[in-house]
């Protein structure tokens, strides 16, 4: 089983929320669609509630259970379950992301890739390099007021 993770931008919680049904992702609209896709970051089994928590932990310092219980709180859509969702990521890692320049995320990269939820395996190398994509199109949003989401799949 895998998880997939597409990270995106979007102008409102409901225009996220559409993406929910689209088999692809938020960077595939359905089929006869009128929807456009949207800028996505593919980040394969990084999910956006316990690991982001503890991104946001490292780049920020707070506490990261209130962090992760904030964002364990952030659905925007859920279908089946909980396999298939929507959720909004926090204001504070949207900005710490923006905020914070590339080779800091590569430094962090290497406590966030030691985290439990990562079994081991986590690639400080490929962490680093999907920090500072995943930070570029985060920067996006701050130049039309959008927030930042991941679309996940089960």
């Amino acid at each position: 089983m895998s998880l997939i993770c597409n990270y995106f931008v979007a102008a409102s919680d409901m225009e996220a929320g559409a993406t929910l049904d689209w088999d692809g992702g938020p960077s595939t609209p359905s089929a006869g669609s009128s929807h456009r896709p949207l800028a996505t970051f593919a980040f394969p089994g990084i999910e956006p509630v316990v690991m982001m928590g503890m991104l946001e932990h490292l780049l920020t310092g707070r506490d990261v259970e209130p962090i992760i219980e904030a964002n364990s709180e952030s659905e925007v859509a859920v279908r089946e379950g909980g396999h298939r969702l929507v959720i909004r990521l926090s204001d504070g890692l949207a900005d710490a992301l923006a905020a914070t320049p590339d080779e800091r995320l590569r430094e962090v990269a290497l406590p966030w890739s030691q985290m439990e939820q990562l079994w081991g395996k986590g690639d400080a190398d490929e962490l680093a390099a999907g920090l500072v994509e995943l930070a570029r199109l985060v920067r996006t949003r701050s130049e039309v007021d959008k927030a930042v989401y991941c679309w996940v799949s089960v």
